[in-house]
């Protein structure tokens, strides 16, 4: 019985999962179809993740976000045909071993089926010029995939670093410097930020075409972009987390210029 309960249940599982890829097939093939949509590399498995639907939905109701983590393949792939933007949310590090440190494995909480993804998510996105927006984790693994590298541990590697990360739930806060000529510069028309923080790990050697547009009084790299954003997908990566950050001046604008740009992209489409 409890094999027969077993198997009834993986098929159920199975029908669930096709059911979802046709619809989004049927969705995607209407000339009717008007639904912007969102991936977000991850979205589920703890509470926090909550707050990225929450910070998009609270300006925009009508985004819908697709959770592709632990998702099939195929599955993933089917999205990625009908999506409008990326986003890449923050969590656990980056394995050393994509940029050149695999000694420094011990020091790390490692995903190794999310750096598959979001690597498989990032270079389909770039190919076919989806508006990427990276948060924390998301900057990390932007500049990873363009060929940088990453500090693994900011507390034993960088002398005199302010506190990033502090052990407990609520975020550490600090200050951010805003280099001009940059399009966070643009997005925020200021000089400077207080943000809040929570990560060990940031940017070593900055990837290919990658430029700084904020820091850290510290020196650690808070946010980049592209360095010549000719014929490239729009893309902005930050280290704070502007999803539950309580200065809105560096939070709800970023949430626009993005929607803005995903918006464009999905008449680009049509």
């Amino acid at each position: 019985m409890k094999r027969n309960y077993s198997k009834l249940l993986l098929i159920c599982l199975i029908l669930s999962n096709i059911g979802s890829l046709l619809a989004y097939d049927n969705n995607f093939n209407s000339k009717n179809d008007s639904k912007i949509r969102i991936i977000i590399s991850k979205g589920s498995g703890h509470p926090a993740y909550q707050s990225y639907y929450d910070w998009v939905h609270k300006y925009y109701p009508e985004i819908e976000i697709i959770d592709v983590y632990s998702k099939s393949k195929h599955f993933i792939d089917s999205v990625i045909v009908i999506a409008d933007g990326l986003l890449l949310s923050g969590g656990v590090d980056v394995h050393p071993g994509r940029f050149g440190k695999p000694e420094q494995a011990d020091k790390c909480e490692i995903d190794l089926n999310r750096d598959t993804l979001e690597f498989h998510l990032i270079e389909n996105s770039l190919n076919k010029k989806i508006p990427i927006l990276g948060v924390c984790r998301g900057l990390q693994m932007i500049n990873v995939a363009t060929g940088g590298s990453l500090i693994v541990d900011i507390p034993t590697e960088v002398e005199n670093h302010l506190e990033h990360q502090n052990g407990k739930p609520e975020d550490s806060y600090h200050r951010v410097i805003i280099n001009e000529n940059t399009l966070l510069y643009n997005i925020l028309k200021s000089k400077e930020e207080i943000v809040n923080s929570n990560h060990h790990q940031a940017i070593d050697k900055l990837g290919k075409n990658i430029k700084v547009s904020s820091t850290s009084p510290d020196g650690i790299v808070e946010s980049i972009e592209w360095a010549d954003i000719s014929d490239k997908s729009w893309l902005l990566a930050i280290q704070w987390h502007p999803e539950r950050l309580i200065n809105i001046n560096a939070s709800k604008p970023i949430i626009d210029e993005f929607i803005k740009e995903v918006k464009k992209y999905k008449e680009m489409k049509k």
